[in-house]
This record gives C-alpha cells, sequence and structure tokens, in this order.
C-alpha cells in the first residue's frame, strides 16, 4: 500500500471554470501509481471543484447563479454541482473519468489571478 500527499497551486485567471485534469494526472504519473484513489480538497471558500462535461461552455457559473435565485433550469443543466472535496478512483496511473469529463476548479471571484492550493492524497498502488 502506498499513500501520497502535496498541496497543489492553481492559479484562476478569471471567473469560472479552469480544467486541472492535466495538473492532477501529472502529479498521479509523477508518483508512479496504478490503481487505487486520490482525494482532492481545495482550501478555499470562494472556489470550488466539479467534475464537468470538457466540451461544456464556461457557462455554469451563469447557471449556478440562475440556481441560487430559484429560477427554473433545464434538464441536465443542475448535473455538475460545486464541492471543495472530490475522491476519483485511479486506473493505470490515471484518474478513472469518462472519456468527455474534466476535473474542474469553479473560480467565483470576478477577478482573476487567484492562487488556490488543493491538498491532493492518494491512497493505493
Amino acid at each position: 500500500m502506498k499513500q501520497a500527499q502535496d498541496v497543489l497551486t492553481i492559479r484562476t485567471h478569471h471567473q469560472g471554470h479552469h480544467d486541472i485534469t492535466g495538473e492532477i494526472d501529472a502529479w498521479l504519473e509523477k508518483q508512479k501509481v496504478t490503481t487505487g484513489l486520490v482525494i482532492m480538497l481545495i482550501q478555499h471558500v470562494l472556489a470550488s471543484m466539479t467534475i464537468r462535461n470538457k466540451s461544456d461552455r464556461d457557462d455554469l457559473h451563469a447557471l449556478f447563479k440562475q440556481f441560487e435565485s430559484g429560477q427554473s433550469l433545464p434538464g441536465q443543466s443542475a448535473v455538475p454541482l460545486y464541492s471543495t472535496q472530490l475522491s476519483i478512483p485511479v486506473r493505470g496511473g490515471k484518474m478513472a473519468l469518462g472519456p468527455r469529463q474534466a476535473v474542474c476548479v469553479h473560480e467565483d471571484r470576478e477577478t482573476g489571478g487567484q492562487s488556490r492550493h488543493i491538498v491532493v492524497h492518494f491512497i493505493g498502488e
């Protein structure tokens, strides 16, 4: 059984979503792991994480604001949920995401240029 932990710093450049799938997979590759579980925690109250469709435009922030205001949402729009923590299985040294899925940091601040810290922990082999 192997465990590894680190803190990754992600720089957000604008309000909305920032795909960090590559950064997490690169970290996993450095750990030389094959199978297990990666757990991520973002250490901020004005940023969160979600798994979303890679091809989605960056209008989910506006959709989230619509959800907060109580307005009705189209069918699958509410599927991506925001969280401060994600747990994802690892297979073949990479996150076992679907082919169209991406791990994203959602920046809530209107100004970009924020440094967001994500604690990444792996347990497995």
